[in-house]
């Protein structure tokens, strides 16, 4: 899942207005424009399925979070039109908050694996994008030139990082630099970066920021943001320079030149799993965890790797033994490395602590086959040592170690760190007839107690802390977004005069005409022009009616008139009076929302004479009998079981003469008990095609005939 949080500028300087495309318009607009073009340009995408997309604004929490972990699409969209200019720069809040709620879901997550080493693979990539002007950072305190991240703990975990970003989250800035007049479009070249603070903030993190001057160059720097949306984690690399190549072996090129940089790796899915990357080793910590320390000290966001040179032989690798893969992304430094055009030669890498001694390789870089890109290689810790161990295993040994060989390997593990033990577990286990015994035995489950257990009551204490405040933020948020927002109310317009015709020439100056020649074109004139003045609309009034006692002396008569429709409801208007006041003001949005005017609906009352359901014990009661017909209801739904094929009418209606006639089936069944007597005669117009219906006994009788017409009796 890759996680895309916009956090728009929503100061008061996002008000001033830019010439865009002959319209003027707002910063906030410009920006709102950007996140819909940058939403667009990445549906094109084939990873864009597993987005989660978050809005934040520099307002304070919890109201800075328009749409968050677990709010929708039509929420995001919905807040992001919603975005409003009111408030103040605070970059440095504004960014603590965005890498806060980030970080509450990784807490929970385990995926830092603090202590344990850093797992490329387990990783939640973020991409911050900010949208602003660039202008200057004011705070409650006054205006500030720097960017002050406030660096007090808030959410569990902070202190075991130095930074309060991670390594898999990058910042990227769009600051708006455009003008006011008509400009030039298209830029050639590179766009620049910003001259602001907010680069130095993108660079620490990986990312960078754009000088946006114009809407062609405001799309060009989307589609390449867009680009840049890809898993991985940022590494450090710096330089070692060694007299000799490791293992004394010399080196097969010139060293390699070139400064501390921050490069990404790219972390990519496993074929075969397509839902999240796979991998089997970590890159080590800076520190040796000590099972009887109390506390484990904080590591930097992005490890610091240093780079051997110069090269020396690739190692032999066993065949069908896990090995993690990465590619570098460009630059300087991988150009280097390609330029020396030797495939068969690698770059080992450390980690530096000084704090145990001399430290090993954990893997090396390598140019590719195709000498196009530079792989990084994560191997076990101290592989020159471990591989040969490997390779005797299965080649010389046939896995059937001697006593020898087990003291080799049990010396090697007491030499590494011990989380890396199960990672050495779960590699053999995978590796093809390495028998379950053998890994047991050189690598018993003991060696992973390598955590005191303080430390680790810590860190679950820490995923129970973080799963709860990241519960009690959404719920907050939820709250926050289900607030009335205030409307605009028209209330007064104003209407512009055009004045005296302008001249060509603005100034009289000589020296003034040429720079503002081009002004004179942007100038439009506003003729019969109207400005709408909007106010906000003041929240309705408190329904008074409903307590007397709550209702002003003046308002009395006013309120008689609603005190007396409530009190009494009548029930022929079937409507309340305060359904009639809230129909006329309910938002168009809402009006199809039928499930909370049904739960407000009373219950109603019960019938007098409720009827008995009869109860199916067995088989569809809904299927009705083929061999039954329904006469009209002069039979009151009696059913005749058919006789005979196809043209049997007339013995159907014979049949049921003879029903009719006979006294014994009308006393077959009982006539409900109602207000009417047994022996009670009705008597029907003349016109009609029978003339007396009587009734004796418990049914109805005929005293003339019966038509065959499928006319109903009206009573």
């Amino acid at each position: 899942m890759t996680i895309i949080l916009f956090l728009v500028d929503t100061s008061a300087s996002m008000c001033q207005k830019a010439h865009v495309n002959g319209v003027q318009k707002s910063y906030l607009d410009i920006a709102k424009g950007a996140v819909e073009t940058f939403l667009k340009y990445r549906q094109r995408s084939q990873d864009c399925m597993g987005d989660r997309y978050m809005l934040l604004t520099f307002e304070d929490p919890p109201n800075n979070v328009k749409a968050g972990w677990k709010e929708n699409h039509a929420t995001f969209m919905n807040e992001l039109k919603n975005l409003a200019s009111n408030g103040l720069t605070s970059m440095g809040e504004a960014l603590k908050n965005a890498f806060d709620l980030l970080n509450l879901n990784r807490m929970q997550s385990g995926i830092d694996t603090y202590g344990q080493g850093r797992c490329p693979f387990y990783l939640e990539p973020s991409v911050i994008i900010v949208l602003t002007d660039g202008g200057k950072y004011s705070f409650r305190n006054g205006v500030h030139q720097e960017i002050i991240l406030p660096l007090h703990a808030q959410i569990p975990g902070t202190k075991l990082t130095k930074e309060p970003f991670r390594w898999d989250q990058r910042l990227f800035s769009l600051v708006l630099r455009m003008s006011g007049n008509r400009a030039d479009e298209r830029v050639d070249g590179k766009v620049p970066h910003d001259d602001s603070m907010i680069e130095k903030m993108c660079e620490v993190t990986g990312g960078r920021s754009y000088k946006i001057r114009s809407q062609y160059v405001l799309n060009q720097c989307i589609e390449s943001l867009v680009q840049k949306v890809q898993p991985g984690v940022v590494i450090h690399f710096d330089q070692l320079l060694t007299t000799n190549a490791t293992n004394g072996e010399g080196g097969g090129g010139a060293d390699l030149q070139f400064q501390s940089i921050k490069r990404m790796i790219y972390v990519q899915k496993h074929p075969q799993q397509k839902t999240f990357p796979v991998g089997f080793w970590p890159i080590p910590e800076p520190y040796w965890p000590d099972p009887k320390s109390s506390s484990l000290p904080p590591r930097d966001a992005h490890p610091k790797i240093k780079i051997i040179t110069p090269c020396c032989d690739e190692p032999v690798m066993l065949r069908n033994f896990p090995i993690d893969k990465y590619e570098l992304e460009p630059s300087p430094l991988t150009l280097q490395i390609l330029s020396k055009k030797e495939t068969n030669k690698v770059w080992p890498l450390i980690v530096s602590s000084g704090m145990h001694g001399i430290e090993m390789p954990f893997g090396f870089l390598k140019p590719s086959s195709t000498m196009t890109v530079v792989n990084l290689y994560v191997l076990p810790y101290n592989y020159q040592t471990f591989l040969p161990l490997i390779n005797d295993l299965f080649h010389k040994y046939n896995l059937n170690p001697p006593n020898d060989w087990i003291y080799k390997f049990s010396n090697y593990v007491k030499a590494i760190p011990q989380y890396y033990c199960p990672f050495l577990r779960r590699a053999l286990a995978t590796t093809p007839n390495v028998p379950y015994q053998l890994v047991q035995y050189i690598l018993p489950e003991n060696l992973d107690s390598y955590l005191s257990p303080a430390v680790a009551n810590y860190l679950k204490q820490m995923k129970n802390t973080a799963k709860q405040d990241q519960e009690n933020l959404c719920l907050r948020v939820f709250k926050q977004l289900k607030q009335p927002k205030p409307g605009y109310h028209q209330l007064e317009t104003v209407k512009l005069n055009p004045g005296m015709p302008l001249k060509r020439d603005l100034i009289s100056h000589p020296m003034l005409k040429d720079a503002f020649n081009k002004v004179h074109a942007d100038i439009a004139s506003f003729d019969n022009y109207t400005i709408v003045v909007p106010t906000v609309m003041r929240p309705a009034a408190t329904k008074n009616y409903r307590n007397p006692f709550d209702i002003p002396r003046r308002d009395l008569i006013d309120e008689i008139a609603r005190m007396r429709e409530n009190f009494f409801r009548l029930p022929t208007s079937g409507i309340t009076l305060y359904t009639k006041d809230s129909g006329h003001c309910l938002p168009i949005a809402d009006m199809g929302n039928y499930q909370e005017y049904l739960k407000n609906k009373e219950t109603p009352l019960r019938e007098l004479e409720p009827t008995n359901v009869r109860q199916h014990m067995f088989g569809n009661p809904y299927k009705k009998d083929k061999n039954m017909v329904m006469v009209d209801e002069a039979d009151l739904n009696e059913v005749a079981p058919m006789k005979g094929g196809r043209g049997g009418g007339g013995s159907e209606a014979a049949a049921l003469k003879n029903r009719m006639a006979d006294p014994n089936a009308r006393l077959s069944r009982k006539r409900k008990a109602g207000p009417i007597r047994k022996d009670y005669t009705f008597k029907l117009p003349q016109s009609r095609s029978w003339t007396t219906i009587r009734t004796t006994g418990s049914w109805w009788t005929l005293s003339s005939r019966v038509t065959a017409t499928k006319t109903p009796v009206r009573f």
